[in-house]
C-alpha cells in the first residue's frame, strides 16, 4: 500500500542558497577592501595604544586588590581591639571570670560572636572569623561561619570548635610582632583536614593577641573568599582579553579555561610558569612592576603586586593578554578615513538582504507560528494556506509527524492510567484472599496446633508469617499506588515535619541509643504526608541498618539545591553503608541486599522514596557518608500549588 510520495524539489539553486552566496561575496569584497586600506598603516600605533590600555587595566585591577586587603587588614585589626577579646583573656586568667567588671567567660563569647556575626553579615566575601588560642592546641575559642557563597551566616557551637594549632598560619604567628598582620598564602579551604567542595579559595589575615603581661596569647582570624573577589576583578576585563591570576610560585588562582587552577594542592608543576616563562624571573625580583611584552600579534602585560605583612611577604601577579586582535582594531582608525564608502555599502547590502530575507522567510514564520499554537492549546497544527516550495513540503512532513506523536502522547497516558489503576486495584483486591487464609491459619494453629507434630507446626508457622509478609507487602504496594493521588501542596516547615519524626521515633531511637541530629531546614512547597514518608523511611533505614555495637547516629543537612528555588537535602548515618555496585539497584520495587533474617522490611521503602522525590522533580542518589555509613542526597523542587 502506497502511503505518501514527496516531489522532488527543484534541481536549481534556492533562492536562500543563492542568497547565502551574495551576502558572502559582498561581506569578503568589503573585508578585502577594507583591510588593505588599513593594516599597514596603524599596526603598530595601535599595537603601542593597546599595551598602554592593558597595562592601565592590570594596574586598576592591583588596586583594587589592594583595597580589598587593606579592608580585610582595618577589619582584623578592628576586631583584635574589641572589648571582648582583652575580657576574654583576662577571664581565661582568672579562672573563667572577668576581675575587671565580673563578666564571665560564657558573656565575653556571646559579644565577640554578636561582632563576628554582623561583620560577616555586612561583607559577603567573608566566609569565617575566628579568635583562635594558643593553648590547648591552638583550640578555637569564637567562630562564625558563613555557609558557602552568599550563605547564611551562624555561630559554631563549643563543641564543634576545633584543634588549629598544627595549621601554618597558627604555627607562624609566634614570629609576628605585636600590632603587625600575619597574610597567610592562598589555599583551598578545610574543614578537619578535608578540602571542603566545592572548592573555596581562601585567603587569611590574622593578627596576634597578647595578654596584659605581653605574652602571646591567640590570633584573630578573618578568612576571604578568594573566588568571588577574583570573580569582581574578572567583571573588570574587557571582552577579548585573557585574566589570569597568579600566586608567588606559578600556581594559577584565576585563568580563562578554569582547568589549571591550584596547582598547589595537588603537587602539580606551576603550569603560569610554563605558560609565560618571563614571570618566574619577574615573581623572584626585588620590586613589584609592570612587564609588558609583544610577540607577533600575541600582547602580553603582567603586574606584580606585593602585600603581604613584615614577617609573611605574598605577591600575585595580575596578567593580561589579547591576541590576534591588534590588526583588526586598527581597521576602526581607517574607519574615519573611508567610513563613508563603507556605511553606503552596507547600508545598500542591508536594505537588500532586509527584503530578500523577508520573503523567503514568511513561509517558515507562519510555520513557526502555528506549531506555537499548537503547542500552547493542545490543537494539530493548522498550516498556513499559502505554502508553496520547500515550505509546503516541509509543513505537510511536519502536519504527520505532529498528528502522529499527538496520537501516541494520548495513547500513552491512556496506558498509563490503567496501568496505574490496575495496580491499585489489584493489589486493593489481593487483600481479601490473604486475609482469608491469614485468619484460616490463625483459627488452625489455634484449635490443631496441639494435635500437629513438629513438623507440622513449623510448617503451619511458616504460612502465618507468609500471610504476614504478604499483608505488608500489599499494604505497601497500595501506599506505592496511592502516591500522587491526592497531592495537596502546602508552605511545609521542614524543621517542624522533622521534630515530629524525632517524637515518633523517639522509643526507637531511645532503644538503639542514637541520635538524630537536624540542622537548619527550609520551608518548602509539598504535600505533608509524602515529604513526612520520605524523610522518615530514610531515617528509619538509617537506624535499621547499623553497625553492631555501635550506637547509630544520623544528620539532616540542608543546602540550596543546584537548580534555582530548589533544595538539597542530606541524610547521612554512621551505619553499614551501601555498596556501590548496589547503589542504584537500592531504589527498584522489592529490591533487598541482605536477607530477612538479618534485617527485616519489605524491601519498598526506598522506592517510595524515589516516586516521591520523582513526583517533586528531583532526584535522590546514595554516597558515602562523612560518617562512615550512607549519605542519602535528594534534590527537591517545589511543588505547584
Amino acid at each position: 500500500m502506497v502511503v505518501g510520495r514527496f516531489s522532488a524539489p527543484n534541481a536549481g539553486m534556492s533562492l536562500a542558497t543563492r542568497f547565502s552566496i551574495a551576502s558572502a561575496l559582498l561581506v569578503v569584497v568589503s573585508s578585502l577592501v577594507l583591510g588593505g586600506l588599513v593594516f599597514g598603516e596603524f599596526e603598530k600605533h595601535l599595537a603601542s595604544a593597546k599595551l598602554a590600555d592593558l597595562q592601565r587595566g592590570v594596574e586598576l585591577q592591583g588596586l583594587r586588590w589592594m583595597g580589598v586587603v587593606d579592608r580585610l587588614r582595618r577589619d582584623v585589626r578592628f576586631l583584635a581591639r574589641t572589648p571582648p577579646v582583652q575580657g576574654i583573656v583576662r577571664a581565661v586568667g582568672a579562672g573563667g571570670v572577668d576581675p575587671r567588671d565580673g563578666s564571665k567567660l560564657e558573656v565575653w563569647f556571646e559579644r565577640l560572636e554578636t561582632i563576628f556575626e554582623q561583620l560577616l553579615l555586612n561583607n559577603d566575601s567573608y566566609v569565617q572569623a575566628r579568635y583562635i588560642g594558643l593553648a590547648d592546641d591552638g583550640r578555637e575559642l569564637v567562630r562564625v561561619d558563613r555557609d558557602g557563597p552568599g550563605g547564611a551566616v551562624h555561630r559554631v557551637v563549643h563543641e564543634q570548635l576545633q584543634a588549629k594549632g598544627d595549621r601554618y598560619y597558627v604555627l607562624d604567628i609566634s614570629d609576628v610582632p605585636a600590632g603587625e598582620f600575619y597574610v597567610s598564602a592562598t589555599d583551598l579551604n578545610r574543614e578537619r583536614e578535608e578540602i571542603v567542595q566545592p572548592f573555596a579559595l581562601t585567603l587569611r589575615i590574622a593578627m596576634p593577641v597578647h595578654g596584659g603581661n605581653g605574652q602571646p596569647f591567640g590570633l584573630m582570624v578573618i578568612n576571604l573568599d578568594l573566588s568571588r573577589a577574583i570573580g569582581e576583578l574578572g567583571r573588570m576585563i574587557r571582552d577579548g582579553w585573557g585574566f589570569h591570576m597568579v600566586d608567588q610560585n606559578g600556581h594559577y588562582l584565576h585563568e580563562p579555561s578554569g582547568e589549571r587552577l591550584y596547582g598547589f594542592e595537588f603537587g602539580r608543576e606551576p603550569a603560569a610558569f610554563a605558560d609565560f616563562p618571563f614571570l618566574e624571573h619577574a615573581s623572584a625580583a626585588d620590586t613589584s612592576g609592570v612587564v609588558r611584552r609583544v610577540d607577533g600579534d600575541h600582547l602580553v602585560v603582567a603586574h606584580r603586586v606585593d602585600f603581604g605583612g613584615v614577617t609573611s611577604p605574598r605577591s600575585v601577579t595580575f596578567l593580561v593578554d589579547t591576541q590576534s586582535d591588534v590588526r583588526w582594531a586598527a581597521a576602526w582608525q581607517a574607519v574615519q578615513h573611508i567610513g563613508i564608502y563603507v556605511v553606503l555599502l552596507l547600508a545598500a547590502a542591508v536594505t537588500f538582504g532586509v527584503w530578500f530575507s523577508r520573503r523567503i522567510s514568511r513561509p517558515i514564520l507562519g510555520l513557526a507560528d502555528a506549531v506555537a499554537h499548537a503547542r500552547t492549546e493542545g490543537a494539530t497544527v493548522q498550516l498556513p494556506a499559502n505554502l508553496t516550495g520547500e515550505a509546503g513540503v516541509l509543513g505537510a512532513a511536519l502536519q504527520r509527524s505532529y498528528d502522529r506523536l499527538l496520537q501516541r502522547q494520548r495513547a500513552l497516558e491512556r496506558s498509563n492510567k490503567e496501568l496505574d489503576q490496575f495496580a491499585y486495584v489489584a493489589s486493593h483486591d489481593l487483600q481479601e484472599p490473604v486475609r482469608t487464609i491469614s485468619t484460616f491459619a490463625d483459627m488452625l494453629k489455634t484449635e490443631q496446633g496441639e494435635r500437629l507434630d513438629d513438623e507440622g507446626r513449623r510448617q503451619l508457622q511458616f504460612l502465618v508469617e507468609s500471610c504476614a509478609r504478604m499483608r505488608s507487602i500489599i499494604h505497601s504496594l497500595l501506599e506505592y499506588g496511592r502516591l500522587g493521588r491526592e497531592v495537596k501542596p502546602a508552605p511545609l516547615d521542614c524543621r517542624e515535619l522533622l521534630d515530629e519524626i524525632r517524637a515518633d521515633l523517639a522509643s526507637r531511637l531511645a532503644e538503639a541509643g542514637g541520635r538524630l541530629e537536624v540542622g537548619p531546614m527550609p520551608t518548602l512547597v509539598s504535600d505533608r504526608d509524602q515529604l513526612r514518608m520520605l524523610f522518615q523511611n530514610l531515617i528509619v533505614n538509617a537506624l535499621k541498618f547499623r553497625r553492631d555495637g555501635v550506637a547509630p547516629f544520623v544528620s539532616v543537612t540542608a543546602r540550596p539545591g543546584s537548580v534555582p528555588g530548589s533544595w538539597h537535602f542530606v541524610v547521612s548515618d554512621n551505619g553499614i553503608g551501601v555498596p556501590v555496585e548496589h547503589r542504584e539497584r537500592i531504589f527498584l520495587i522489592f529490591q533487598r541486599l541482605h536477607s530477612r533474617a538479618a534485617y527485616d522490611g519489605t524491601g519498598i521503602g526506598l522506592a517510595h522514596c524515589r516516586k516521591i522525590v520523582d513526583l517533586h522533580g528531583g532526584r535522590i542518589w546514595v554516597e558515602d557518608s562523612d560518617l562512615g555509613g550512607a549519605a542519602f542526597h535528594c534534590e527537591l523542587e517545589s511543588l505547584q500549588t
